[in-house]
């Protein structure tokens, strides 16, 4: 008989209560019950039960339900039954809706900061293998800006900017919707390393030595002047622990949600990009297409909407997977590295347990937190740029070949196989990488702006959270 009983690994709405999944690994659960005893207490709870009871959550009796000795383990852990998982995960549903709602916005700024060297990494990309730039025109990155301000004017470098921008809703709520839901998916699977909780400096010298030595002195100098002159630091140190509430990231967890944010980010990037790469090729006197629309009616004229639309579709796919969980990945890799780390202590007064020495009147709680600044998040976006397009380049020099072909090609041409072979025999190892220099320059500020933003969204809604709980609870009271 299946038990009746599930932790949910989520928050409870407008609630600072945990929910934890019963299948988590034994290395979790076992976290869990050093963490807190009482899980031990809600297992054996639901052992006694003999999963006959139901507990189903809901309004009225939530109140009750907080309180109850085996049932809630006070803020901490929750029992719930099957019928409570779609309150559990309404919370859910909201955290995925911030984030593709943060997603869009940092995009939107993204796009429109780099769409000009985007316009010139497509140009040096496809002249030379499509019908629309026959011949090698530019130089290089330099020689294809000046070439198109002078010749086209300075709006060619916007050309193709409106099917991003209005395929970047879609594409960037699916990107970050999909990480984040995923990302909690993984978590009981692939869970960050627990911070450091209760930990005494005098018996671990490795925590001790992270906060700094300054501080430690200052803190001594202090209560030296409070309390006693002949305090030592090694007293001091027995009576002082450190609590943290920082988790470090798991890097695969978020390298395998990124994956599947790239995949399913495909379906909307393939045919906004396959419109943009169309306009962004096409030259003053040589125009096939007038516009989004124009382009987007002509080819799905010609083979449908399918075929039409989604050419290019596999190379897309080879470059979004890898390149997003490698975006993730550096992301906050570089964030987690440009960190602020700050250690505040707490001085409570106690009466001491024992005779010795060693037992002062004092307890001292080292409290850890992290702070990130925007000069940190800045430069975590450029880094996560430039490793995505580094890692995936050689995919979006197929993709931008695949999407400029005429579409009166050979069906063979249009294949990653064909193109690769036939750019290497005629350009070697140089076309994989052609356009590589612009696009490292211009992942810098679009990435940068793209991630500052999303930031920027989410502390936008946690603070109209934090103001709409104090309205609440003014209510209330």
């Amino acid at each position: 008989m299946i038990p009746l009983y599930e932790y949910f690994a989520c928050r409870l709405p407008s609630k600072n209560h945990l929910f934890y999944s019963r299948n988590q690994p034994a290395s979790r659960r076992a976290d869990l019950t050093r963490r807190d005893d009482r899980f031990a207490a809600c297992e054996a709870h639901e052992r006694q039960l003999g999963g006959t009871h139901r507990v189903v959550l809901n309004e009225s009796n939530i109140s009750s339900l907080l309180h109850h000795p085996y049932g809630v383990c006070s803020h901490t852990f929750l029992i719930l039954a099957e019928p409570a998982r779609e309150l559990c995960m309404s919370n859910e549903w909201y955290e995925t809706l911030k984030d593709l709602t943060a997603g869009t916005i940092g995009g939107c700024g993204g796009i429109v900061v780099g769409q000009p060297l985007d316009t010139v990494k497509v140009r040096l990309q496809a002249q030379g293998s499509s019908g629309a730039t026959s011949g090698l025109h530019y130089s290089g990155p330099i020689d294809a800006l000046i070439k198109m301000v002078r010749y086209e004017g300075p709006q060619s470098l916007f050309k193709g900017l409106m099917p991003p921008l209005l395929g970047n809703a879609p594409m960037n709520a699916i990107a970050f919707g999909a990480y984040g839901n995923a990302s909690r998916i993984l978590e009981p699977y692939y869970p960050n390393t627990p911070p450091v909780r209760g930990a005494v400096l005098a018996r671990n010298p490795q925590v001790r030595d992270a906060i700094p030595e300054k501080q430690r002195v200052q803190l001594l100098n202090e209560i030296r002047e409070k309390y006693s002159s002949t305090v030592t630091m090694e007293q001091l140190e027995r009576n002082s622990v450190l609590n943290s509430d920082i988790y470090t990231p798991n890097f695969t967890r978020l390298f395998a949600a990124g994956c599947w944010s790239g995949l399913l980010q495909s379906f909307a990037t393939t045919p906004a990009e396959l419109l943009k790469c169309k306009l962004q090729a096409q030259q003053e006197g040589a125009r096939l297409y007038n516009g989004m629309w124009d382009c987007a009616v002509k080819m799905c004229k010609q083979k449908g909407v399918r075929l039409g639309l989604y050419t290019g579709f596999w190379s897309t796919v080879w470059r979004d997977m890898p390149g997003m969980g490698a975006y993730f990945v550096a992301y906050e890799g570089a964030k987690w590295f440009f960190r602020t780390e700050t250690y505040k202590p707490v001085v409570t007064p106690r009466e001491p347990t024992s005779s010795s020495t060693n037992d002062l009147p004092i307890s001292v709680e080292w409290k850890h937190d992290v702070s990130y600044s925007t000069l940190g998040l800045l430069a975590a976006g450029g880094v996560a740029g430039i490793a995505t397009w580094v890692a995936t380049y050689p995919f979006d020099c197929i993709k931008s070949v695949v999407q400029t072909l005429p579409d009166d090609a050979p069906k063979k041409e249009f294949t990653m196989r064909h193109i690769a072979v036939t750019n290497y025999q005629k350009f070697g190892l140089s076309f994989f990488f052609r356009g590589l220099g612009t696009t490292l320059i211009r992942a810098v500020p679009v990435n940068a702006a793209t991630f500052w933003l999303y930031e920027e969204s989410l502390k936008l809604f946690k603070y109209l959270e934090n103001r709409n709980s104090g309205v609440a609870s003014k209510a209330n009271t």
